[in-house]
């Protein structure tokens, strides 16, 4: 079992890296404080947990989603306003919903040594960063936006709503950071596809969690839809989803079922 034989060395790699990236996020604001220690202290727990996949696959998602956030910043930002109900650096609940499916399934690969879970850990951090991809770039692009649900046309960056570049940049970032994982030799040829694939999966789940269950929301001024609560300095008015079904809420429940799907996979 892997908690009878701690590896102490990921965990002393992580702090220093977990160091550096925490500089990093302090630097671009691309966290808020507690968000950025938060995620120090998931790296941590991840290399005691996942060893140096744990590591590896939070570090890499990490940087490459701070990388992403950066394309186009104004414009993206620009876009975002009045559409979503927090812009700018992402707080600790965004932090920890997309980061807390991952010590979940490590603590049982931790707990029971079963590989699968690993992989299912490694998968769920993996589908982060592509629906990071996604979002990011899908928002500042052009071209059009489609329901996944409905294929009508719907406002840039609207959850649910799916773009050729915000698919591809998906895609590509699955198979990338997947390949970077297996690059480390913890994880076999079968545990490659799985995540890759499984990764790629969990951000067409995150859509489509998006376009049924998420809350969104009309201006009953302007008559634009958005995700917030008010517009145009009023109440908006809700046209589906659930009323406690959020953002962060489906981003949780896709990681959450993407690692599943990735378990009967690998088993």
């Amino acid at each position: 079992m892997p908690y009878e034989n701690i590896n102490l060395i990921p965990i002393y790699i992580a702090l220093g890296v977990g160091a550096l990236l925490v500089a990093l996020a302090l630097w671009k604001k691309v966290l808020t404080i507690p968000a950025t220690v938060s995620a120090f202290i998931i790296l941590v727990l991840s290399a005691l947990f996942a060893g140096y996949t744990g590591v590896v696959v939070f570090s890499v998602s990490f940087v490459l989603s701070a990388i992403v956030g950066l394309v186009k910043r104004e414009k993206r930002k620009a876009r975002e306003e009045g559409l979503y109900p927090h812009v700018g650096a992402r707080g600790i609940v965004q932090v920890l919903c997309n980061a807390f499916p991952a010590l979940v399934y490590a603590s049982v690969y931790f707990a029971l040594g079963i590989e699968a879970f690993k992989v299912a850990s490694a998968v769920t951090v993996i589908a982060g960063v592509a629906d990071s991809f996604a979002s990011d770039l899908g928002i500042v692009g052009e071209g059009k936006v489609v329901s996944i649900i409905t294929f009508k046309e719907v406002p840039r960056g609207m959850s649910g709503g799916v773009s050729l570049l915000g698919t591809l940049s998906a895609l590509l970032s699955s198979i990338a950071v997947a390949l970077v994982v297996f690059a480390v030799g913890e994880v076999g040829i079968k545990g490659l596809w799985v995540m890759a694939l499984t990764g790629f999966i969990g951000t067409i789940i995150d859509s489509l969690l998006g376009a049924s269950i998420q809350r969104a929301y009309r201006c009953s001024k302007c008559g634009k839809l958005t995700e917030r609560q008010t517009h145009c300095d009023m109440p908006t008015i809700k046209v589906k989803g659930c009323k406690w079904v959020d953002n962060n809420v489906v981003n949780a429940l896709s990681l959450v079922v993407a690692g599943a799907i990735s378990l009967l996979f690998y088993l």
